[in-house]
Parts: structure tokens; sequence; C-alpha cells
């Protein structure tokens, strides 16, 4: 009777080993024992351990009473794979379960190792020296593995994977290729840049890395005379690889110097280091040098993976420049004090420009602030002499209440032929809502106020002379003599016109 079920399993160290769909995967270099067991079978079987189609081993296992059946018998066997790698890679495991010699029952996984690309790799289509008027397309290979190997990309700091194009090519073994071209155009700046290819895997514990430096043909290391001073030099330092390490000597020329510009008694030697490694233009001020003097300027500098540069330079110290005063003595003044002075006279025209621009315009802020207050302080007088209406008498007109309470009652009351009409000047003399030319009609005595607005009615005018009326030729002049006329008074304006009498 064939077991009614074929199990097969694994352990690696004390770890179970996971089989997925018919698929187990292994750690390189870890022992692995796989264990297959038939279940109730009558008689006990035999296994028979397959790699591929290959017989590796027969067992007969150990056998045991079915534990719901006493008349089957369960059995298991083991099968070691030792050191698992490449060479067992996409094999097919098979356990097979034989009744006398004959098979009854079996089953299968597939094995994958975890295989790391082989080392080391390289950055390959990339020349020792470029120029960067040329487009490169740098390639990094991490080869056969599983499973998949990635591949990233660095220039220096800058993460430049993205313009990679990637290819991955499964081989026949079930191990898989990955292939990374890079577009890169090199530009001067790039000078001594290290190009990097990083490949990772899960099974390295740290990323493969390649490198490769870009050295460039069309930049070059160099070293110029920017000013000459009094007791120093100031050197334009260009064309410096990134990464480079540099030293600068300066050597007297004169005899009893060192020969060939040796560091000696006659040379000052400065280690730069790479603090002007980023391939720009530097001043740098070799200083203590002695006047009228020629110099040797040397600039090397050695970059890890391109090599050694040089370049060099001669500068002389200028003489002090001697001037005569008035007492006739000498005095010297160098390149060093002329710019000083220089300097000095920029300062102070700085200054006075400045100062005359901030008085300009404080100037201008106050005399619009005076104008405006003065405009303002015009508008309130201008505001305070306007006339108000009859009914709102303005401050300071102690006269004008009585003037227009008679008026208004002269307005509500009917002139009589017993009046006594007198014609007058205003002793204020100030205009008002009457006008020049009106008369302050009085009368007595005042009767009742009649409805009508308006009358119109003939009266015989008579003159009468106040006791304390003075004939000066003031008053005569603007005295009018009452004729017997008809005048009509406007309850509206409150003015006197002359009515014809035709």
């Amino acid at each position: 009777m064939a077991p009614s079920e074929l199990i097969l399993g694994g352990q690696a160290g004390n770890t179970d080993v996971i089989i997925h769909q018919g698929d187990v995967t292994l750690k390189p270099g870890l022992d692995v024992e796989f264990v297959c067991e038939a279940i109730g079978s009558r008689p006990h079987v035999t296994i028979a351990w397959y790699i591929d189609e290959a017989l590796d081993e027969t067992d007969q296992g150990t056998s045991k009473m079915n534990s719901n059946d006493a008349r089957l018998q369960d059995t298991t066997s083991s099968f070691v794979i030792s050191n698992p790698g490449r060479l067992h890679h996409g094999k097919l495991l098979t356990c097979q379960a034989l009744i006398d010699g004959r098979l009854v029952r079996n089953t299968s996984i597939v094995i994958n190792v975890e295989e790391p690309p082989d080392q080391p790799i390289n950055i390959l289509g990339l020349n020792d020296h470029v120029s960067s008027s040329t487009p490169q397309r740098p390639y990094c290979i991490a080869g056969s593995s599983f499973p998949v190997s990635f591949i990233t990309w660095s220039l220096d700091e800058e993460n430049v994977t993205d313009d990679a194009e990637v290819t991955t090519t499964v081989m026949t073994s079930g191990m898989m290729r990955v292939i990374s071209a890079l577009d890169y155009n090199p530009m001067i700046e790039d000078d001594g840049k290290v190009l990097r290819c990083r490949v990772g895997h899960v099974a390295l514990a740290e990323d493969i890395i390649a490198e490769k430096a870009i050295c460039l043909t069309d930049s070059m290391l160099s070293v110029s005379v920017k000013q000459e001073l009094s007791t120093s030099l100031l050197l334009d330092l260009s064309g410096i690889q990134h990464s480079s390490t540099c030293t600068l000597s300066t050597c007297d020329t004169t005899e009893g110097s060192s020969p060939n510009n040796t560091p000696g008694s006659g040379c000052i030697q400065k280690d730069l280091g790479t603090m002007y490694s980023d391939v720009v233009d530097h001043v740098y001020e070799v200083r203590n040098l002695l006047a009228s003097t020629t110099y040797e300027v040397d600039l090397r500098c050695r970059h890890r993976l391109c090599g050694e540069s040089t370049a060099s330079t001669r500068a002389s110290v200028p003489t002090p420049i001697v001037l005569i005063n008035d007492q006739g003595s000498n005095q010297q003044t160098t390149s060093d004090e002329k710019l000083w002075i220089r300097d000095l006279i920029f300062v102070i025209i700085a200054v006075i420009v400045v100062s005359a621009f901030v008085i300009v315009v404080t100037v201008s802020v106050v005399l619009r602030a005076v104008v405006k207050g003065s405009m303002r302080v015009a508008g309130a007088r201008e505001e305070s002499h306007v006339t108000r209406s009859p009914n709102r008498i303005e401050e300071g007109n102690e006269g004008e209440p009585k003037i227009y309470q008679e008026i208004k009652e002269l307005r509500s009351s009917l002139v009589q032929p017993s009046d006594i009409i007198v014609s007058t000047l205003s002793s204020s003399q100030r205009r008002h809502s009457l006008g020049q030319s009106t008369r302050l009609v009085m009368r007595h005595p005042r009767p009742p106020p009649l409805p009508l607005p308006t009358h119109r009615m003939s009266v015989t005018s008579a003159v009468v002379t106040a006791p304390d009326a003075k004939d000066t030729d003031s008053e005569n002049d603007e005295y009018v003599p009452m004729s017997p006329d008809t005048y009509s008074i406007d309850s509206e304006y409150m003015t006197m016109n002359r009515a014809n009498t035709n």
C-alpha cells in the first residue's frame, strides 16, 4: 500500500528552511539537512534521493508505527547538502518512495542559493585621460548572482544613477548578470573627481565598489603672479584637480641659494594640502620675501588616481620707491603704502557722498512737513470766517442777536402810517446778509404780527434827527432822504427795495 502523503522539509542549523511553491532558497556556506517522510504505507518504503535526474542516495530510513493505524508504517529519511553554493543553484531535489523497487510516490523542490556577484568589479569604457569635449559611456558589470544585483553610480558625492541604462540577463544556471552603462559628459569642473560604480547584493555585508578618476587632458595646472608687493607675492593658482594634495615652493634665484630649486635656506615651502582642490582659481599670498629679489615659484599637485602635475613661474619682489621731501631727507614709500593711501581716499569720498545725500533727503522731508502745516493753519483760518445763517450766531458778534431779532419781528408785522421810519447805517460797519445798502428799519409802536410775509403800501416818510446825531460829511454821504414813495419789504431775503410809482 502506497503512503498517503510524502512530506519534504529541511533545516539549516537551528532554523527551518522555507519551501514556497516548490522553491527553497539557501544561504551560501550553511549546511542544510532535508527530511522526507512517507506517511501510512504498508509495508514500509525505501527513500531514494535524486539531484536533477541523477540518483544521489538510497536510504531505508527509519520506520515507526502510524499513530492512526497500527497496521501502517511511517518512514523518515534525511539528505544533507553541505556548503551550498553556485553548483547547487537551480538543481531539482527529488524524494521518491519505493516499495519493492517500485515507485509509489515522489515530491520535488528547486534549490536556489543566494550567490553574490564575482569580485572584483571594474569600470570599463573610460580612458585614463579624457577630454571635456568628448562624451563618455562607461559601464559596470555585476557578474552572475542570485537574486539580481543592483548597481548605482556616483560622481564624488553626487548620485548620477538616473543617467544609467541597465540590462539584466538570466543565465542557463538560473543566475543573473547585470550591466549598467552610464551616459556621461565630462566638464572642466569634474577634473579630479572620482566616478564610482557600487554593486549591492543581499548576500553581501557591504557593497562592492569600483572607482575611476576623471582626469581631463584640457585642464592644466598653472601658477601666475597676480601682484608683486613690497615683501610678498600674490599668486593665482588654477587647474588644481579635486582631491589633489599640493605643495608650493618659492626659491630665491640669486647666488648662494639652494640648487635646483630644492627646499633649503633660500626656499620657502608651504604644504597646501587639499584646501584648494576644487578646480577654480585661487589667490595665495607668499609672505616674508626680500625686496629687489627674483623668486622661482613651483606648484606640485598629486592626485591618487590621476598622478602628479606641476607648474612653475618666476616673479620679482619690487624695489621700494624712494621720495625726497621738502627738507631734503629720504622718504620710502612702498607699493603697499600707496595702496593704503588710495583706499583711504576712496573711503573718505564715499563717506562725503553718503552724508550729502542724507542731508538733502532730511531737508526735503522737513520742508515738506512745514508746507503741509502752513496749509492746515490757513485752511483753519478761512473756516473761522465763514458767515453762518441768521439762525446761528457766530462767536464774537455780540451786537448781531438783537439786530436779527428786530428783523424777525419786522418780517412778521405790517407797516402803519403812524410808524416812524428812520434810515441810518449799521454801527458795526460789517457785511451781513442784508448787504451794505440795507437800512435798519425801526418802528414804534409795533403792531401785532400778520400772517402775510410780503406787504406793499404807501406811507408818508419823515426824517427824524436823533438828539445825539452829528451832521458830518461821512454821515451826509450815506444819508438818503425818505420820500413819499412805495417800498416793498421782501420777507424772504429781508431787503428793502424802492418801487416806482408810475
